[in-house]
This record gives structure tokens, C-alpha cells and sequence, in this order.
């Protein structure tokens, strides 16, 4: 049995650590305090395995403390708990086996302590971490169990908790929650149906076998539970500047679809904007690409149409597209499309296209 002790000054920090801690088989919490003189005083008695120790300790830090604990007893882990994570450095030079930060993850605990378990040669028990899911973002929200079957929703509103809590990440407190879901109701029967809501989320989510799916602590709710999405791969690819046709062909459905663009959810609508904007970047860095190029592949039209999507008043993507559809001899899709530009800038900003639009298509104008 590994035994845990936990010095640190906030009370809330050392609840979340315990109830993380006591669903770990074969390790047990044998004291936990909030300042450390008090802690160090037992340590004589308790001999503890492992201390998990705040590094931002009032009067003397975590660092000292740490410095103070190897002159006592050097076979003692130590594992610092921070907010920063600027301090991992400074942390092992004290010889931590390793540091968590704040609010703590319980599958990064859990590996922690593993880790000690096996250093210490101890039996390990069983790990049995919650399978992964995922997720649908882009149009519509699906969310997929480990066997590949779709999530059925009880209700529209347990849907919605869901994306939502997947959206935000991080624990979210539960006002803002209420406020983002809920802004027409009143406060008092707004927490009863969230509360309601987060129940039925918490029972489909067991009935998949993913335990203890979502957590409350300090007010605030978040999903426990690792969900991989259609979305984060694709962010990831756009940062690496990686602008291939196999790439431009998911961002352009993005673009047609939105992030859970098919949903209409409130909350959703800057997360999309931001999106859009990361698509515009890849997009007009691919029409650069071929730009000067005299034959264009055909999804560089798809590209510039796709700008066009994003951001209808920008006269430029007109013209290229314009001499992409005249050198394709597509002559009425380009005289169409100057049309649409007359269009949308005479009906939303009462202006008219320039002299250079206008001269591309001039002698096909009837």
C-alpha cells in the first residue's frame, strides 16, 4: 500500500486531490494539512511513500519545504501540485518525481502514482482507465462511443450540456452554464433543470461504461473523460502549414458546414469565427500558391469561392475567380458571379463593383 500525505493551503485543492486519490486502488491517504510545519512535525510517525505538496505555500515555499523533507527522510517522493507550470524546473531540482498542475487531472494522477508504485516495486493493480470517444464538431454534434455506435440523446438540452462541456474543456462554473444554456428562465428553476440535465448526461454516458464521466468540484463542472474530435486533427494540420489538396478538401467543409454549424447554439457562434478565420488563412495562402501558375487545378476555384463564402465583400476573390471561370471558357459562371457581386454590394452597402471587375466581363455583359 502506498501511503499519501498532502500538505496544502487550500482546502478545496486537497478535496479534489483526496477524492482522486481514494479511487486509486492500493493507495492510501495517511494525513493532509495546510501549512507544513504541521505536517512535518509527522512525518516521523507517519513515514509516508509520498507527499503531494503545493509549490505557492505561504512564508516558505514549496521548493523549501521539499529541501527540508529530503534532510528527514530522502526516500520520500515528492510530487508538487502548481498552478504554473513554470516551476517544473525548479521542481526537479529537488529531485520531485514529478508535478501536477492545478485543477489536477485524475488519469495524469493516476499515472503518477503508477509510476511510483512500479519505481517502488509494488504490485500494481489494474488500470482501467475510461475508453476514448469521439466527437463530431463540424455541422452537426455526434458523439461516438469506443465501439464506433452513436450516443443517443434523451433530450436536445442533455445534447447541448454535452458539446458544451466538450467545447469549454476546463472546468466551467455552473452560473455560466446556466447563463449560456438557460438566459430565459429563471435562476431558481434554471439550476433544477440543470441539475436535471447533468444527470441524464452522467446515465447515458454509465450506460456506455465510462465511469464518473463528469466532474463538479468548487461549483464547477467539466467533463472526465478524454474525447478526441474532428476538429482538433485538423487545427493541428492547419498550424503546421500544410497546404495540400487532401487538407483544402476538409476545410472547405468546414467552410460549408461550421463548427456545429448545423446546431445553432449561441455559445458556439466566437469559436466559429475563429474558425473561420484560421480557414481563410489556409485558404488564401493555397490560392497563393498556384497564383502565378498559368494552369490552376480545379480546387483552386473551389478555394477562391470558398473566400468568397467567408468573406462575401472582398472584391479581389471576385476578380480571380472571375478570370479562373473566363480562362475555363465557363463564360456565364463568371458573368453570374459579377452579377452577385452588383448585388450584394448594392443591397448591403449601396456600392457598385470597380472599373477592374467591370472590365473582365465588359464585352460579355449584354
Amino acid at each position: 500500500m502506498l501511503r499519501v500525505l498532502i500538505i496544502d493551503d487550500e482546502i478545496l485543492a486537497i478535496t479534489l486531490l483526496e477524492k482522486f486519490i481514494e479511487e486509486i486502488d492500493g493507495v492510501q491517504i495517511i494525513g493532509k494539512y495546510t501549512w507544513f510545519e504541521e505536517g512535518l512535525e509527522s512525518f516521523k510517525d507517519l513515514k509516508p511513500d509520498v507527499v503531494f505538496l503545493d509549490i505557492e505555500m505561504p512564508s516558505l515555499n514549496g521548493i523549501e519545504i521539499a529541501e527540508r523533507i529530503a534532510i528527514i527522510d530522502d526516500s520520500i517522493d515528492i510530487v508538487f501540485v502548481t498552478a504554473y507550470d513554470h516551476y517544473a524546473l525548479e521542481a526537479f531540482r529537488v529531485h520531485a518525481v514529478d508535478y501536477l498542475l492545478k485543477p489536477t487531472d485524475k488519469e495524469r494522477l493516476k499515472r503518477t502514482l503508477h509510476k511510483i508504485m512500479k519505481r517502488r516495486k509494488m504490485d500494481l493493480p489494474e488500470l482501467q482507465e475510461n475508453p476514448t470517444l469521439h466527437a463530431q464538431l463540424i455541422g452537426n454534434f455526434v458523439l461516438y462511443d469506443n465501439n464506433g455506435q452513436v450516443i443517443k440523446w434523451r433530450t436536445k438540452k442533455v445534447k447541448e450540456l454535452c458539446a458544451y462541456l466538450l467545447h469549454h474543456g476546463n472546468p466551467i462554473h455552473r452560473m455560466q452554464i446556466i447563463e449560456d444554456l438557460r438566459p430565459d428562465v429563471p435562476l431558481e428553476k434554471a439550476g433544477a433543470l440543470l441539475h436535471t440535465t447533468v444527470y441524464q448526461l452522467r446515465k447515458i454516458l454509465k450506460s456506455h461504461a465510462y465511469n464518473n464521466p463528469i466532474s463538479f468540484v468548487d461549483e464547477r463542472y467539466s467533463m472526465n473523460i478524454t474525447i478526441l474530435n474532428d476538429l482538433e486533427s485538423l487545427i493541428q494540420i492547419i498550424e503546421k502549414k500544410s497546404f495540400d489538396d487532401r487538407t483544402l478538401l476538409d476545410i472547405l467543409e468546414v467552410v460549408k458546414k461550421g463548427f456545429l454549424g448545423y446546431e445553432g447554439y449561441q455559445w458556439s457562434f466566437a469559436r466559429k469565427l475563429q474558425i473561420d478565420q484560421e480557414c481563410k488563412q489556409f485558404l488564401e495562402h493555397y490560392v497563393n500558391k498556384y497564383n502565378k501558375e498559368k494552369i490552376k487545378p480545379k480546387q483552386w476555384g473551389d478555394a477562391l469561392e470558398a473566400l468568397i463564402e467567408l468573406e462575401p465583400f472582398v472584391e479581389k476573390y471576385y476578380q480571380e475567380l472571375i478570370k479562373f471561370f473566363i480562362n475555363d471558357n465557363e463564360i456565364k459562371k463568371a458573368v453570374d458571379l459579377y452579377k452577385d457581386l452588383q448585388e450584394i454590394l448594392w443591397s448591403e452597402l449601396g456600392e457598385i463593383p470597380n472599373n477592374e471587375t467591370k472590365r473582365l466581363v465588359q464585352k460579355y455583359l449584354k
